[in-house]
């Protein structure tokens, strides 16, 4: 595991935050939300979960001392 994978995952966690973020703030109270954004929102749920379980546990494991 190396500092650098972990910054990188959690760059590609800030990008997906964006990119909900940019969702986010095209709805207007009172709008139609389709399924097509529902989705969007729901898979961009799913990655950010991912990257963020992804470096818990490249984190954990180096600092969990190695059991020879």
């Amino acid at each position: 595991m190396s500092t650098h994978e972990i910054i990188d995952l959690l760059e590609d966690a800030i990008d997906i935050i964006d990119q909900l973020e940019g969702v986010l703030q095209r709805l207007k109270p009172g709008d139609n939300i389709t399924p097509g954004v529902i989705y969007q929102l729901y898979n961009s749920l799913v990655l950010l979960r991912e990257k963020i379980i992804v470096a818990r546990i490249k984190v954990s494991s180096s600092l969990t001392p190695s059991q020879d």
